[in-house]
C-alpha cells in the first residue's frame, strides 16, 4: 500500500483502457482503498470507493452512480458519476452489476471460493457487453489456477495434498496482452 504500487495498478489498468470500461476494483484495506481511489482520480478515473467508515448515505449514492449502465448519459446528484469502483470486501460476493468490463484484483486471498467469487462478478452477460477481463495483481490466479479449472480441495492437514495443489496452480506461461 504504497505510492508506487498504486502508480504501477494505475499503468496496468491504463495498458487496458480502463478509463473507458465499467471496472471493479477489489482492495485489500481501506487504506489502500482510499489511496488507490485518490490516484485513479488524479489520472482521470469517474472512480469512488465504498467502505465501512463512510456513511450509509454516501455508499448508497456511489453504488447508484455505478450501477446506472453504461451507455446511460444521466448522471446520479448533481452531475456525479462513477464508472471505477473501488471497494474492500463489500462487493466480492452477491453484487450483481451485469456491465462491469474490468475486474481488478489487489486483494490476495488464501479461500478459492472468494476468489471464485470476485470473478463471477464480471462474467454476468448484458446487452452491448461480449466479454469481460480480469487483471489480477495480487497473485489469486497463481495461486488457484484459472476459474474455470476443475477444483478437488486438498484434505486437511495433508502437506503432500497442498503442495500437490498449489503446483497445479503455479502459471507456467504468463502474457502481456497490449493490443487487441
Amino acid at each position: 500500500n504504497n505510492e508506487q504500487y498504486v502508480n504501477q495498478v494505475i499503468s496496468s489498468m491504463n495498458a487496458m483502457n480502463g478509463r473507458d470500461k465499467k471496472t471493479l476494483v477489489f482492495c485489500n484495506s481501506i487504506d489502500q482503498c482510499e489511496l488507490v481511489t485518490e490516484f485513479l482520480k488524479k489520472d482521470g478515473y469517474d472512480a469512488d470507493c465504498i467502505h465501512s467508515k463512510k456513511s450509509s448515505k454516501e455508499n448508497e449514492i456511489i453504488l447508484n452512480s455505478f450501477k446506472s449502465p453504461s451507455g446511460d448519459l444521466k448522471l446520479i446528484e448533481d452531475n456525479y458519476k462513477v464508472s471505477c469502483l473501488i471497494s474492500v470486501s463489500k462487493l466480492n460476493i452477491g453484487f450483481d452489476v451485469r456491465d462491469i468490463q474490468l475486474g481488478v484484483m489487489l486483494r490476495p486471498t488464501k479461500v478459492r471460493s472468494l476468489y471464485i467469487q470476485t470473478v463471477g462478478r464480471l462474467t454476468r452477460t448484458a446487452d452491448g457487453k461480449d466479454y469481460a477481463e480480469f487483471l489480477d495483481l495480487s497473485g489469486v490466479v497463481a495461486e488457484h489456477g484459472l476459474r474455470t479449472e476443475p477444483y478437488s480441495p486438498p484434505e486437511y492437514g495433508k502437506k503432500e495434498d497442498l503442495l500437490a495443489v498449489k503446483t497445479k496452480a503455479e502459471a507456467k506461461e504468463i502474457k502481456h496482452i497490449v493490443d487487441e
